[in-house]
């Protein structure tokens, strides 16, 4: 396949025996921005946090954090070492 980028607003043109494919730079960049608008909405979910990070986030204390840990209403997503929690758990545990 071939691919031959050009000009901002000229073609890209990608030959294949069954198909012709003819790309701008804007319809790449665009596609480009998509891509990384959805990596970007999906590590949010996925951020880690630590204990000092909830708190900030959470605007409650060091204690009633700790205390919501040991009743197992907020869990770590790693428990050993450091406690670690997803961020979409944290949001969950705050909105009941």
């Amino acid at each position: 396949m071939r691919l031959t980028m050009t000009d901002r607003n000229e073609s890209a043109v990608s030959n294949r025996k069954d198909i012709e494919m003819i790309y701008t730079t804007d319809d790449v960049m665009r596609k480009l921005d998509s891509i990384e608008s959805n990596m970007q909405d999906n590590k949010s979910d996925s951020e880690l946090m630590t204990i000092r990070d909830v708190i900030r986030y959470s605007k409650y204390s060091d204690s009633t954090i700790r205390r919501h840990i040991r009743r197992n209403t907020l869990k770590p997503f790693k428990k050993d070492g450091k406690k670690l929690f997803r961020r979409i758990d944290v949001d969950r545990w705050l909105n009941g």
